[in-house]
């Protein structure tokens, strides 16, 4: 997973959403690690590292990668992303799934969608294709990983075609496009949602999925910062994007930490006049003050819960040959390692904390009231310091829990 010979990037002199040309840096880091998730201990060892600068647009707010390496791109998909785990995770499913499940199925029951050919675009293993075709007609899913192969071989009976949208789909039009957690991983998502108008029939109905770039922001915790990561979506700029595509959204999910948007097709893009966002670049400025200025790590023999983009965000200056340990409470990653440090992932046991005065909770917030209870079944006297802005909360769990928290 060496790093590539030469950069090639996307150049972008506009903002991906309203088209300006005015941006500021907000995000920059020199020797940011290529991915986050763990991996196989020989490809930890060997993951890059490279530039990560994110910018602000300064007319509608927009976070994004302004210049994308390809080549990175190209490594993180192609080589990374054959041991994600994570959308088959079923610690997933409460949060960011059933939301999007339910939201899809009060519209089902309100007659919003035609019963007629539905699109998946990136189906990867197939999880979603159960729900799906409880609701479709004519299923089709399109991904243009390996994964996919799962899927085909798990529901034989639905089509799947292994390639990018819209060459996998020449000449095709569908009555219902869904696309989670796939617009924020696009250098030009303009472009792609053109591309889904002119395969829709008429009055066809887009779902799309994303993650919320503020709904983090009140508890301090920039949660997705990654190099894979190219658009940081906050409602009205997703909601502008969809109209200026000829998406006009119909109904939205209640908050959580993703946007869920339904969206019908118009006769035509709208423009942009009528923006009204007073200060666009408010979410901006306090992700850049969460990247400047992160808490300190806490003294003494820290034990770090949790591997993702929050655990890089507090190591980004820490020596890599520190001797730390690195938990992980899904067993799956049992004998992984941590990419660009190396460091092992174990599993959470009475014996491993009663080594460590202070757990670091590195993962992200919809999870820490399952970890909590986790630390505390063990009954190990442990401070859990969790990241709030610039500071840790410290709480005292097990013998300790008496105690009080501080």
């Amino acid at each position: 997973m060496g790093m590539p010979g030469s950069r090639v990037t996307i150049p972008s002199p506009a903002c991906p959403i309203c088209g300006a040309g005015c941006r500021t840096v907000q995000v920059c880091s020199a020797n940011y690690p290529a991915y986050l998730m763990p991996l196989p201990p020989t490809l930890a060892s060997e993951a890059v590292r490279a530039p990560l600068e994110l910018v602000a647009c300064g007319d509608c707010g927009h976070i994004y990668v302004a210049a994308p390496d390809l080549q990175l791109q190209g490594l993180i998909y192609e080589t990374c992303y054959t041991h994600y785990l994570q959308d088959a995770e079923e610690s997933h499913h409460p949060h960011y799934r059933k939301p999007f499940i339910q939201f899809v199925s009060s519209l089902a029951a309100a007659n919003v969608f035609p019963r007629g050919r539905w699109l998946e675009i990136g189906c990867s293993t197939g999880e979603q294709v159960p729900f799906f075709r409880t609701i479709a007609e004519d299923y089709t899913g399109v991904d243009p990983s390996f994964r996919i192969e799962q899927a085909r071989s798990r529901f034989p009976a639905a089509r799947f075609i292994r390639g990018y949208f819209p060459q996998a789909v020449p000449g095709e039009w569908f009555d219902v496009v869904g696309a989670q957690f796939l617009l924020e991983l696009t250098a030009d998502p303009g472009a792609r949602l053109r591309a889904v108008f002119e395969r829709c029939t008429s009055y066809a109905v887009l779902l799309v999925q994303v993650p919320d770039a503020v709904s983090y922001l009140n508890d301090g915790l920039p949660i997705y910062w990654a190099h894979e990561h190219l658009q940081y979506f906050q409602r009205p700029q997703l909601e502008l994007l969809l109209r200026r595509q000829g998406f006009d959204p119909i109904s939205w999910a209640d908050a959580g930490p993703s946007l869920i948007c339904a969206a019908r097709r118009t006769s035509a893009p709208a423009t942009q006049e009528g923006w009204t966002e007073r200060d666009p670049l408010a979410a901006a400025r306090q992700h850049a003050r969460l990247f400047r200025n992160r808490p300190n790590l806490p003294i003494g023999a820290v034990a770090f819960y949790g591997v993702g983009p929050l655990l890089y965000w507090v190591l980004q200056d820490f020596p890599p040959s520190q001797n730390i340990a690195v938990i992980v409470d899904n067993p799956s990653y049992h004998g992984w390692a941590v990419p660009s440090y190396g460091y092992g992932i174990l599993c959470p046991s009475a014996e491993l904390l009663e080594s460590f005065l202070d757990v670091a909770l590195t993962l992200n917030r919809i999870y820490r009231h399952s970890v909590l209870t986790t630390l505390q079944d063990f009954a190990v006297p442990i401070r859990v310091h969790i990241a709030a802005g610039d500071q840790w909360e410290v709480l005292n769990i097990g013998a300790q829990a008496e105690e009080g928290s501080t």
